[in-house]
């Protein structure tokens, strides 16, 4: 983009550009594609507001996966580069990664949503088979 003045540059500095425009990309892809399931995905429209909370669907949990998958590589980045970025941004990115972990874990162990197969409770039988 800039082959006059980017490796001129100091290497620290190098890489906090690198750091930045890979987050330009990462958060304009991930808005774009939340904005595409929010608009397009059958699943997530015969949803109700607390399913679309509390609820999973395969368009969510790509979202999710890309947005974890970049808080790894950043996590990857700022072990790898801990002198230059320091332990502030190494405990941001470990704090990231569990936040959007932990929300992963929750959207994959609630309940299923009303286009999932059918909830049976323990204390019902179940339907016979025919």
């Amino acid at each position: 983009l800039f082959p006059s003045i980017y490796p001129s540059l100091p290497r620290r500095t190098q890489l906090n550009w690198d750091v930045h425009v890979v987050s330009l990309v990462q958060s304009v892809f991930v808005c774009a594609a939340a904005i595409w399931v929010i608009l397009v995905d059958e699943e997530r429209k015969a949803m109700d507001w607390k399913e679309r909370v509390w609820g999973y669907d395969g368009g969510g949990g790509m979202i999710q996966a890309f947005a974890a998958g970049y808080f790894l590589w950043d996590l990857q980045i700022c072990v790898r580069y801990l002198g230059i970025f320091g332990w502030g941004m190494l405990m941001h990115a470990v704090s990231a990664l569990i936040v959007f972990s932990l929300a992963d874990f929750e959207m994959n162990n609630s309940a299923p949503s009303s286009t999932s197969t059918p909830r049976h409770s323990s204390s019902t039988s179940s339907p016979p088979l025919s």
